[in-house]
Formats: C-alpha cells, structure tokens, sequence
C-alpha cells in the first residue's frame, strides 16, 4: 500500500469555521467557569465565617427562604464541621418527611 503524504511543512490545513467557532466557544465558556470558580470560592470563604461565628451546624442549620425560578425556595444552611465547606441544600421538615410515609394497606 503506498503511504499517506503528511502535511507539507509552513501549510496550514483548510479552514473549517464550524471547528473554530466550536473551539472559541468552548474557550470562552471555560475562561467563564474558571471565573465562576474564583467568585464561588470567595462566597463559600465569606458563608463559612458567617455561619461559623453564628455556630450554625447539620444538626442546627439556619433556615431561610428565597427565590428560585419563580418559586419561594426553604433552604437550610450549614458547616458540617468548622473547618469544612459550607453547604446550602434544600430544607427538610421532619414533620413532611414523617406525613410521606406510606401507610399499609389492608387487603
């Protein structure tokens, strides 16, 4: 089989713009995120003081509502420990988690 010839020194291959346009996307929306992260990483440092000096923990977390795609939103706040990360979930009523329990059925 004769061999493929290689690309010839100082040519550059055709232009492809969708390749390009990709590429510069991908780099922006990574140059974006990277941004993101820096900016996460300082709220994150900010909400573990707060709730640190404030001795929010898992098992007494501080609870508060917002707003999330239109909707009002109950989260809860919290350190699992003082020199971990701080974390922000969805409230979880004890007394819902108790209503959602199947009852048996009698057949």
């Amino acid at each position: 089989m004769p061999e493929k010839q290689g690309r010839l020194p100082g040519v550059l291959p055709k232009q492809i713009p969708a390749i390009e346009d990709a590429a510069d996307t991908l780099r922006k929306l990574r140059s974006k995120r990277q941004k993101l992260a820096a900016e996460e990483e300082e709220a994150q440092q900010k909400l573990r003081d707060l709730l640190k000096e404030h001795r929010f923990t898992a098992k007494r977390p501080y609870i508060f509502e917002t707003e999330e795609d239109g909707e009002l939103v109950k989260l809860d706040a919290f350190l699992e420990k003082p020199e971990e990360r701080a974390y922000v979930r969805k409230h979880k009523d004890p007394k819902a988690e108790d209503d959602d329990e199947e009852l048996p059925t009698s057949e």
